[in-house]
């Protein structure tokens, strides 16, 4: 489907747009320009594609065609096929650049009536490339109290690879660009722009204590010159701090912020690389936006936070180790019994982390019908890098076939697993 504006004289910023299933051309001149329909001429294959935004690209197998999601920062990749204005097939041709031919284009706030130039993509193609650029007004876009931001409307002196020619967006609108490809035919397509509000992402949902933490902040509304002279802030904190960090992101291609930082548990925290966490914890960063679309106004501000996990020891499917056996009166391992003997139920806990742990052992004698004959109940205190033992005697008094289950817990009021239980056999006679 192909856009068609019509316009009434080179002042007027009242448009009409109307979607056709061809193309129509229009009478224009570039002093002034009618709303009459000339009689329809044989196409020439003149097309032209909108290939999405800060997309260099200059083939049409690359170009990712776009008409919605451009802000006033977009530089907009447009190819034009126009096989009859490849004159020469040795050299580079271009189109739009003269006052009887231009290239030009209109918003909702301004023209840009050119001559502006698209050049030939490669020798002998009929494939001309140049790139639009959105330029905004001025306002103060990151609340630092200067409004650092406006716009301009021109062609480019330079390569249309770079920029063809800018012009003026508000904050939500419609853009057209034109080529007057004849005395009295031009072609045209539009597409709209819009400030959006800007998004937070982790590149993970939970991160160990040696991860190193990378969050990217996208935010088309940023994407203004001089784009490595502008530096943004996110706040960044946990649940043990609070205050967190500051942590400053600079722009990269295609309106991205990436940052990263590291974690501590046993230092204070330092802006800009390292947040002081414990296991367990939720991180958080923010992003204060200040260029929303409407229904918002132009001075509202949103703050879009986004959240991870630090891993907690409790994630791990086994944080202590433990191995539990049955001992006869001269300690050694068995697995039979006569009814009357001691045994000795002996339980080895180890701690190779680096925290310290108080644990709680539930120890029950089960007979064969399931029935539980014995409980013992046991606690120890294992510092870091530590193992201990414990011991239960129990002396069966029917014969039969038992099984002893040893639980290793953090605490008895949640039960919370520290290791995998473990089932013993004994059989006694």
């Amino acid at each position: 489907m192909q856009e068609i504006l019509f316009f009434t004289n080179s002042t007027t910023k009242t448009f009409l747009i109307f979607t056709l299933s061809f193309i129509v051309y229009i009478s224009f001149t570039t002093e002034s320009a009618s709303t009459e329909r000339v009689p329809e001429i044989t196409n020439p294959g003149i097309k032209i594609y909108f290939c999405g935004h800060n997309n260099n690209v200059k083939t049409l197998e690359k170009c990712k065609e776009d008409y919605e999601n451009y802000s006033w920062g977009s530089k907009i990749n447009i190819l034009i096929f126009a096989p009859a204005w490849n004159t020469d097939p040795y050299k580079l041709d271009f189109i739009g650049d003269s006052a009887e031919n231009p290239i030009g284009g209109y918003t909702d706030e301004t023209e840009v009536r050119g001559p502006c130039k698209f050049v030939e993509t490669n020798h002998n193609s009929g494939w001309f490339v140049g790139r639009v650029k959105l330029n905004g007004f001025r306002h103060d876009i990151d609340n630092d109290g200067r409004a650092d931001l406006f716009g301009s409307n021109a062609c480019a002196a330079e390569s249309p690879l770079d920029e063809a020619f800018k012009m003026k967006a508000s904050r939500q609108g419609g853009f057209t660009v034109f080529w007057k490809y004849n005395e009295d035919q031009v072609i045209l397509k539009s597409a709209k722009y819009s400030w959006r509000i800007g998004t937070l992402e982790f590149d993970k949902a939970k991160y160990e204590l040696d991860d190193t933490v990378k969050v990217t902040m996208k935010d088309m509304d940023l994407e203004r010159f001089p784009f490595d002279s502008i530096t943004r802030h996110l706040k960044v904190w946990s649940d043990t701090d609070g205050r967190g960090i500051d942590l400053k992101v600079r722009h990269e291609f295609g309106g991205k912020y990436p940052a990263s930082f590291t974690l501590t548990t046993d230092e204070e925290s330092r802006d800009d690389s390292r947040l002081r966490v414990s296991p367990g914890d939720t991180i958080y960063v923010q992003y204060t936006d200040y260029s929303l679309p409407p229904p918002y106004s132009i001075n509202d501000s949103v703050d879009v936070v986004v959240t991870a996990k630090i891993a907690s020891v409790f994630d791990r499917p086994e944080i202590l180790t433990v191995k539990s056996f049955v001992t006869d009166t001269y300690g050694k391992q068995t697995e039979v019994a006569q009814v009357g003997d001691i045994l000795q139920i002996i339980t080895e806990l180890g701690n190779p982390n680096d925290e310290y742990f108080t644990t709680s052992q539930l120890i029950q004698v089960k007979n064969a019908e399931g029935h539980v004959e014995k409980i013992f109940l046991a606690s120890n205190n294992l510092p870091p890098k530590h193992s201990t033992q414990s011991f239960q005697s129990w002396t069966p008094k029917n014969p039969g076939l038992y099984s002893i289950e040893v639980f290793v817990w953090d605490g008895l009021t949640y039960a919370i697993p520290l290791a995998k239980s473990q089932t013993l056999k004994v059989t006694v006679s």
